[in-house]
């Protein structure tokens, strides 16, 4: 386990989520219903960190994008995409 691991765990906070946080989401359940919790190792994402690091960066954060994020950042690519194309038409 490596020492980030360790001190999350230690911390209160596993897998991005302190046990608070697993308490009110198990609260917010209707009798009946249930959740799940689904772990995914990204062994490829373990360099890309250190790499990163070793760099001098500093990771910020990881997860996955929402289909939300996703349009929203698609819907800035067009927009710039489009700018891009008016400007080079009005020097070329």
């Amino acid at each position: 386990m490596t020492a980030e691991a360790e001190a999350a765990i230690a911390g209160g906070r596993a897998f991005c989520l302190s046990l608070e946080q697993v308490e009110a989401i198990a609260a917010s359940l209707p009798a009946g219903h249930s959740a799940g919790v689904l772990l995914i190792e990204h062994v490829w994402a373990r360099k890309f960190k250190s790499a990163v690091r070793d760099a001098g960066g500093v990771p910020l954060g990881e997860g996955f994008l929402t289909p939300e994020a996703v349009a929203f950042v698609a819907a800035e690519l067009v927009a710039m995409s489009e700018e891009l194309e008016d400007l080079e038409k009005e020097a070329g």
